[in-house]
C-alpha cells in the first residue's frame, strides 16, 4: 500500500476493496463481543445491574475467519473451506498436525 502510494499517489480500487474488508471484519468483531458482553447484564428492581449467573444468551456472536481451502466440499463439485475462530490459535481438529496424504494446506 505504501509504495502504491509513493509510486501512484493513491492506492487502486483493490487495495481500498481489501483494507475495508479487514476494517468491517475487525469493527464488526467487537461489536460482536460488546453484544455479548450487554447480554450478560440483567436490570434488578428496575435500577440495580448486575451479571448474570448462567444466561441463556438470545444473540450469540461469533467471529471466524478462513484457514484453508479444501480440496472439495460435501460433493466434489463444491468448494470448501475450514473457518476457525478470529483471534485465536485453532483448536481441536483444526488445530491438529497432518501426518500423511496430500497438502490442502493452503491458507486463504
Amino acid at each position: 500500500m505504501a509504495t502504491e502510494i509513493e509510486s501512484a499517489g493513491d492506492t487502486t480500487t483493490a487495495t481500498r476493496l481489501e483494507l475495508a474488508r479487514k476494517v468491517f471484519a475487525t469493527t464488526s468483531r467487537y461489536d460482536g463481543l460488546i453484544t455479548m458482553e450487554l447480554e450478560l447484564l440483567v436490570v434488578r428492581n428496575g435500577r440495580h445491574v448486575s451479571l448474570e449467573a448462567k444466561p441463556v444468551l438470545r444473540n450469540e456472536c461469533i467471529s471466524l475467519c478462513g484457514d484453508q481451502e479444501l480440496e472439495y466440499g460435501e460433493n466434489p463439485h463444491q468448494a470448501a473451506a475450514l473457518y476457525v475462530p478470529a483471534g485465536r490459535a485453532p483448536e481441536g481438529l483444526a488445530g491438529g498436525k497432518q501426518l500423511q496424504g496430500k497438502n490442502f494446506r493452503t491458507t486463504i
